[in-house]
């Protein structure tokens, strides 16, 4: 398949009398491909995958791949923190037709940078389906670092990220970093039309199940890619200097507090921006 882009809803599992409500969760696919998602990603935390047994897993899929038919790329959330447990699941799994899969890294062990590769290695190598890796420290308490990621991104069929690393240093070091060949969609629905202005490919995002409109026309936006390019050129010439920019910022937000001034527009923060863009 071409290079995983745009908005990818991670879609939610409606449930009715504590069981899952099919008929639902189909009209709801319907809903968001005529809204204008660039693809799917069924059964994560949003899809309350850790809440279903092996048959409704099975069948959620079997019908998402149906109900999609080819008409956007669907992702499987396929993950786990026991390595062995994951291959499992993509061999009872690989009946079904769905592109590829969406793997957090193993929560709660805390592998080493090692054994998160590793971890990677294995499930790349137990599917034929590509693989996008979840990186999600505050909820994993594990994060997988920029050169792992990297060393990761040489496997043929591992093809993306969902950065969701909570570090917005660690995440534009990757968007400068990052093969052409490898997508980085954000996770983070506040940060998206900042990621794609710094070079992101698309998002991921819970929060497009609403006003999902406004974020299938940021993921449609192109942002010129010399504005990207020169970007990156100035992180070069300028090494280290977005967490200095960080903490300046906070530094200056603070000492606007103790001196009881109205911010400058320079000390709102990237964080106020994307919330302004998601605020109703």
């Amino acid at each position: 398949m071409s290079k995983i882009s745009g908005l990818w809803l991670p879609l939610v599992t409606p449930f009715k009398d504590g069981d899952v409500d099919f008929p639902s969760y189909e009209r709801l696919i319907d809903h968001y491909l005529a809204e204008g998602v660039d693809g799917l990603f069924p059964l994560g935390t949003t899809g309350e995958q850790p809440a279903l047994d092996d048959d409704e897993i099975d069948e959620l899929v079997e019908r998402t791949v149906a109900q999609v038919a080819g008409r956007v790329p669907v992702f499987v959330g396929v993950g786990g923190n026991a390595t062995h447990k994951v291959e499992k699941a993509l061999g009872r799994l690989e009946r079904f037709a769905f592109e590829g899969i969406v793997s957090v890294c193993p929560y709660y062990n805390r592998p080493s940078q090692d054994g998160l590769i590793a971890h990677f290695r294995r499930i790349a190598a137990a599917t034929d389906r590509d693989v996008l890796i979840y990186n999600i420290p505050y909820r994993t308490a594990v994060n997988l670092l920029n050169d792992s990621l990297l060393e990761l991104a040489e496997v043929s069929n591992i093809v993306g990220v969902k950065d969701s690393s909570g570090s917005i240093a660690q995440s534009l070091e990757l968007l400068a970093r990052k093969p052409v060949d490898f997508s980085v969609l954000t996770g983070e629905d506040a940060l998206y039309f900042i990621m794609m202005a710094n070079g992101a490919d698309g998002g991921i995002l819970a929060a497009s199940h609403l006003r999902t409109e406004g974020f299938v026309e940021v993921g449609r936006f192109r942002f010129h890619p010399e504005q990207i390019r020169e970007r990156r050129r100035r992180e070069r010439l300028h090494d280290g200097v977005v967490e200095p920019a960080l903490n300046l910022i906070e530094a200056a937000k603070q000492r606007t507090k103790d001196q009881k001034l109205l911010p400058t527009r320079s000390a709102v923060g990237i964080a106020e921006v994307g919330a302004r863009f998601v605020a109703p």
